[in-house]
């Protein structure tokens, strides 16, 4: 049976890189781990791919999804994100945010294939679709923007997460309905959380709020990078994985 992509549902081409090539020039494509975890309400369980980032491939992405939007969106977001993976001063426009944050989405989601078991029942059913239709986040994605010193893993490290989460009130559900996750790409650190419910309760970071700055949804103001404190190794990228709470 042919394999389709998940982002428009046409065949599959051959094996397509997970990240783009303008980031594996500016590093060595040294080894690192990709963690996945699951939360379901048993015992947290995962799994753990272990590999060279910048030539990781998946083999459910097109040719033309490939080549067409993600590019488009590649080639929009480098410039914006270049100064961020270096380290450098500087700020983000509501524009710009809203760039960072869509692509933060799009590499989430390539990078989760990598370490893939084929099971997605914690993301809605038209997380990759929307990205491909809307160039924007899914409507229940959070964005965080935050900054890595790199005393981890170097230069890249991934966490992601499944869980079940309620609307605050209401019995915590055993259902994968929810992600969570975090990578850091040199210096640029982002954290990501979403669910399947309608009107899901917003997730917070376990992590001081000196070391983290929303960015989508877009509050419309204009936000420093880095962040007046900074992310020191893979706990505290594990911490910014793993929100504290659902809600309030």
């Amino acid at each position: 049976m042919p394999r389709l992509c998940v982002f428009c549902e046409g065949q599959a081409g051959n094996q397509e890189h997970a990240l783009p090539r303008w980031l594996a020039k500016l590093f060595t494509d040294d080894v690192v781990d990709f963690s996945q975890r699951i939360h379901d309400g048993s015992e947290p369980r995962g799994r753990l791919w272990r590999g060279r980032p910048f030539s990781a491939t998946v083999g459910t992405v097109c040719r033309a999804c490939n080549n067409g939007w993600m590019s488009d969106l590649e080639n929009a977001s480098a410039p914006i994100l270049k100064p961020l993976v270096r380290g450098e001063e500087t700020t983000l426009t509501s524009a710009e945010q809203h760039q960072v944050a869509t692509w933060a989405v799009k590499t989430m989601l390539m990078l989760r294939l990598v370490s893939w078991d084929g099971d997605s029942q914690e993301l809605a059913p038209d997380t990759y679709s929307w990205l491909r239709r809307f160039g924007t986040p899914p409507p229940a994605e959070q964005v965080w923007l935050a900054s890595y010193a790199g005393e981890g893993q170097w230069p890249m490290t991934f966490h992601y997460y499944a869980a079940g989460v309620a609307p605050l009130g209401e019995t915590r559900p055993t259902a994968l309905n929810a992600h969570c996750s975090a990578f850091a790409i040199g210096h640029l650190a982002l954290g990501l959380a979403g669910s399947r419910l309608r009107e899901a309760p917003p997730a917070v970071p376990s992590l001081p709020p000196d070391t983290w700055r929303p960015m989508w949804p877009a509050y419309g103001e204009t936000i420093a990078f880095p962040p007046p404190s900074i992310l020191a190794g893979d706990d505290e990228m594990r911490s910014l994985a793993e929100p504290s709470r659902w809600g309030g």
